[in-house]
């Protein structure tokens, strides 16, 4: 969604909630104004590699800003938390859905 007419073809003046999972810092914050000039109703849901950039985002006006590592350690350290013996359980439901997501992907 980074050039201006793939941002046209999205038609985001129409858009409820727009979310962008690309962590590049410089694209979320030009698609953040794009939408706001656009769309000033839209939920902005945008990722960050860093916390300094999250602050930031939400200081541009961004309504969430994901942070991969951060939903990643808090996901790893609630998976090792329920009980050590899940995990084995919680690797095959994870191989599957990888599974899934890799034929979907590719």
């Amino acid at each position: 969604l980074g050039t201006p007419e793939i941002l046209e073809k999205a038609e985001i003046k129409d858009m409820d909630t727009i979310i962008s999972t690309v962590p590049n810092y410089e694209e979320n914050l030009f698609l953040l104004n794009k939408i706001k000039q656009s769309n000033h109703q839209a939920k902005i849901i945008l990722t960050a590699s860093r916390i300094s950039e999250a602050f930031d985002l939400y200081k541009q006006g961004a309504d969430y800003v994901i942070l991969p590592k951060v939903l990643a350690g808090e996901e790893l350290h609630n998976i090792v938390k329920q009980n050590k013996s899940r995990l084995k359980s919680t690797k095959q439901s994870h191989l599957r859905e990888l599974n899934k997501l890799h034929h979907i992907l590719y």
